[in-house]
C-alpha cells in the first residue's frame, strides 16, 4: 500500500479522538449542540467518505480496510455519544458529572458512561481495525 507509513499513526489515533474531546471537556461546544456540532459531524463524515474512496482506490485489500474503519470511527464515535448522552439524560435526569478521582456515592450511572465512552467505543472501534489492519483475530 502506498499509504502504508501514516496508515499506522490514522489507525491508532482516529478512533481517539471523541475520547479526547471528551476528556478536554469539549464535548458540550463540539459534540451536542450548535453550529460546531454540526462543522464536527461533517468533519468526521468527511473523513469516514475518504476512507471509502482510500479503500475503493487500493482494491479493498486488508490494510486499506483497516484505514476507512479508522477514519470511519470518529463519526460513529459522536453518533454513539449522542446516543449515550440522551439515554443517561432520559434515564438519570441530570449530565453526567466527572468521576476521575471522584469517589463519592452514587455515582454508578455516571462512572458506566464515562466507561463506556472513554473505554468500549474505541476498544471496539481498535479491535475491528487490528482485525482489518493487521490481520489480528478478535
Amino acid at each position: 500500500m502506498i499509504l502504508e507509513p501514516w496508515t499506522r499513526h490514522i489507525s491508532v489515533w482516529a478512533p481517539l479522538l471523541v475520547p479526547g474531546i471528551y476528556i478536554f471537556r469539549l464535548h458540550n461546544p463540539l459534540l451536542l449542540s450548535g453550529l460546531t456540532t454540526k462543522v464536527t459531524i461533517t468533519l468526521f463524515g468527511t473523513m469516514l467518505v475518504s476512507g471509502v474512496i482510500l479503500s475503493s482506490i487500493h482494491g479493498y485489500d486488508r490494510a486499506s480496510l483497516g484505514v476507512a474503519v479508522a477514519l470511519a470511527s470518529p463519526l460513529l464515535h459522536v453518533l454513539a455519544f449522542r446516543r449515550a448522552y440522551s439515554l443517561f439524560l432520559r434515564v438519570v435526569h441530570r449530565e453526567p458529572r466527572d468521576t476521575f478521582l471522584n469517589w463519592k456515592p452514587g455515582l454508578a450511572a455516571d462512572r458506566m458512561f464515562a466507561m463506556t465512552v472513554m473505554g468500549g467505543l474505541p476498544l471496539a472501534s481498535m479491535m475491528v481495525i487490528g482485525y482489518f489492519h493487521w490481520g489480528l483475530a478478535i
